[in-house]
């Protein structure tokens, strides 16, 4: 008997050897999970296991592997038993909330030769699957044709550890793979949303260097150059700058690197076809646990609002230098009501600083009164309020000092874009031309 006994124990001893080889080259668990049961089952006799497991996509699944002449009923019967022992363990509130996907194992059991079951509950055993003291992830159940001993039930927890411990790799390499499909996914989607962008470009540089380790597509379009000839170069910005912007980029990366937040700035930068292009460029440094601190950075291509902008500031210098010559007075006001240009004939004619006059309130400098020194509305706020040109010849300007003259004025609304941006009053002094008609 006691022969027995130590060639049974050493047999056993040989199976978690040979079982422990089988785990440690997992290759999935129909077929490790079936190959180590077929070794089980040369010493203890088996009805039926079952895997049940929570897997990565949420749901449980089970595996059930049957001998050659199982009992459908009995196999039932076991599949009933574990869901709710597994139940229990996860601390399901239902048999439903577990999403049960049950399958069956590839592999087949040896049927027992002899079956000797004394009492129900003995022939069953299921240990939960976990590590140290971390959550239940699953349970083996093992059906034995025969009477569980002491033995068999230390073998059985044996075998459960080295299974654990398997599943647990096999869990995390695939949540690995999960995770590194699912940020390869993410990163394509990004890369194709900012490649779509239709006059920006999305760039990550290296802190000291500068040195692009990311450049979106659209620089391409924007810029001349090809993404691979922006990553090759030691520092694409410095290269490419504009001679005169050089400073500010500098300055700008600085700035980003010792203060939180957005630094956003203009500048220009030479294309391959040797044209400028104007960036608004935005950069920030990203510095997030557990990845190497970097610029982030879009920049946007405002050539064509520069040019616009230069266009505007042209026209308005050329409007500026006609209505400086022009023999009326001329003043412009925006919404607010403060003065943004006046020229010298209106300097003139109300005795005023130009330089003293800009940003000041028109009403502080220009009112009109009537021939009994009644103070009218504003023609300019009448003229930004109705949108109507406002003319006159018949009322009186009051100048700051208090003097008054006769005058003929216009006052009409200055429109961008279809808004009213301000107005603007041209006027001049007829106080001589009505007295000469007076004395005729």
């Amino acid at each position: 008997m006691t022969t027995e006994i130590a060639t049974s124990g050493y047999r056993r001893l040989e199976q978690l050897y040979e079982v422990n080889k089988l785990f440690n080259a997992f290759a999935s668990v129909d077929d490790t999970v079936g190959k180590v049961l077929q070794v089980v089952a040369a010493t203890l006799p088996l009805e039926s296991a079952l895997l049940v497991q929570a897997t990565i996509a949420r749901h449980t699944e089970i595996t059930v592997w049957m001998c050659n002449d199982s009992a459908p009923a009995r196999l039932l019967a076991a599949r009933v038993r574990a869901v709710a022992l597994y139940a229990y363990l996860v601390g399901a509130r239902s048999i439903e909330a577990l999403d049960l996907r049950v399958r069956a194992g590839s592999a087949t059991l040896p049927a027992p030769r002899d079956r000797r079951i004394s009492s129900e509950s003995r022939r069953f055993i299921m240990i939960p699957l976990v590590l140290a003291r971390g959550m239940v992830f699953g349970a083996l159940q093992l059906e034995a044709a025969s009477d569980l001993d002491r033995d068999d039930v230390e073998f059985v927890s044996a075998l459960a550890g080295q299974l654990a411990i398997a599943l647990d790799r096999d869990r995390t390499r695939r949540h690995d793979v999960v995770r590194r499909r699912e940020a390869q996914l993410s990163q394509a989607r990004y890369e194709s949303i900012i490649d779509r962008l239709d006059s920006a470009f999305v760039w990550e540089a290296d802190l000291e260097s500068h040195r692009l380790s990311y450049v979106s597509g659209q620089v391409e379009r924007i810029c001349g150059f090809s993404c691979r000839e922006c990553l090759d170069q030691r520092n694409w910005w410095q290269s490419h700058a504009h001679p005169d912007d050089r400073d500010l980029l500098d300055q700008s990366f600085a700035r980003a690197l010792s203060e939180r937040g957005n630094r956003r700035f203009d500048h220009r930068v030479i294309a391959s076809n040797k044209t400028i292009v104007w960036l608004r460029t935005s950069v920030r440094l990203a510095d997030v646990p557990g990845e190497t601190p970097r610029f982030q950075g879009l920049s946007y291509d405002i050539t064509a609002a520069k040019a616009e902008q230069r266009r505007m500031q042209e026209q308005v210098s050329l409007a500026s230098a006609v209505m400086t010559h022009l023999e009326e007075g001329t003043l412009a006001v925006d919404l607010d009501g403060s003065i943004t240009f006046i020229n010298d004939a209106a300097t003139r004619l109300l005795r005023c600083s130009g330089d003293g006059t800009l940003g000041k309130g028109a009403v502080d400098i220009v009112r009109v009164v009537n021939r009994d020194g009644e103070v009218l509305a504003c023609p300019l706020a009448l003229a930004m309020r109705t949108g109507a040109v406002a003319r006159s010849d018949d009322h009186l300007i009051l100048r700051p000092n208090g003097s008054r003259f006769r005058a003929s004025y216009t006052a009409a609304a200055i429109r961008c874009e279809g808004d009213v941006a301000g107005a603007v009053l041209v006027f001049r002094d007829i106080t001589e031309r009505n007295a000469t008609r007076a004395s005729s």
